[in-house]
């Protein structure tokens, strides 16, 4: 179900809830049909992770003057990333204050039920990775690749 139907979807009784990131939910009014929010513990991953990439087509950056190609290059790359991530950690931060200005309770997950999470989805990750290897990628390193970035920036 996209984002957008979710606040329906709980309202209707149509969903009992979804997984959705912070700072979706005031925009979404989520925060508005639910009482209770859950989160893992201080030291997992998040939930979900929503990769971002701004591109440019190699050919219309070639064909950009030297001033212009300067102006995106000194926007881009860590500098881009730095600045989109603060954002995005401010939207969710921001997010979490209304949710708890409003009396919405953050219960945090108890590791065995995370436990029990991953191995009920575990299968998710498997079939993508046939997915994948059928299309000619080696699946099975990109997804261990995906596991190591995810374990360099998960929070200490």
């Amino acid at each position: 179900m996209p984002v957008a139907q979710v606040t329906e979807g709980v309202s209707k009784g149509v969903i009992d809830g979804a997984m959705a990131p912070w700072e979706v939910l005031p925009a979404t009014k989520i925060d508005e049909v639910v009482k209770f929010h859950m989160e893992g513990q201080a030291n997992q991953p998040g939930f979900t992770q929503t990769p971002m990439a701004l591109l440019m087509n190699q050919r219309k950056f070639d064909s950009l003057p030297a001033d212009l190609k300067a102006v995106v290059e000194k926007n881009s790359g860590l500098v881009a990333a730095e600045w989109l991530g603060k954002v995005w950690d401010d939207g969710n931060n921001d997010a979490r204050k209304s949710l708890a200005a409003r009396g919405n309770k953050v219960l945090t997950i108890k590791n065995e039920d995370l436990a029990a999470m991953k191995k009920q989805t575990a299968s998710v990750e498997a079939d993508w990775i046939k997915q994948a290897t059928a299309r000619g990628l080696d699946g099975k390193k990109l997804a261990a690749e995906a596991h190591a970035i995810g374990a360099k920036y998960m929070p200490k």
